[in-house]
């Protein structure tokens, strides 16, 4: 097996099975598209829990209980005309 950086696009396509394998043995691989844009395989460890919506976490509190939600302000962009 090859070691690469970056994989180009056109080469990703002809060595998909080699990339994947390289990323199941944990190492992430990085292919380049064409229009810049870098895309990342890695395998993804399994998890020990099951996912557990966001929702669940609510799920105990009493039905009066107040939720102050906050989220941070944007900063202001600066936009050219």
């Amino acid at each position: 097996m090859t070691k690469h950086d970056i994989w180009a696009y056109s080469e990703a396509q002809s060595h998909w099975e080699e990339i994947l394998q390289l990323a199941a043995n944990g190492e992430p691989q990085r292919i380049s598209r064409p229009d810049g844009v870098t895309l990342v395989i890695q395998m993804q460890p399994e998890q020990t829990e099951p996912f557990v919506p966001v929702l669940a976490a609510f799920a105990g509190l009493p039905e009066d209980a107040e939720l102050v939600m906050e989220r941070p302000q944007d900063p202001p962009r600066d936009i050219e005309l």
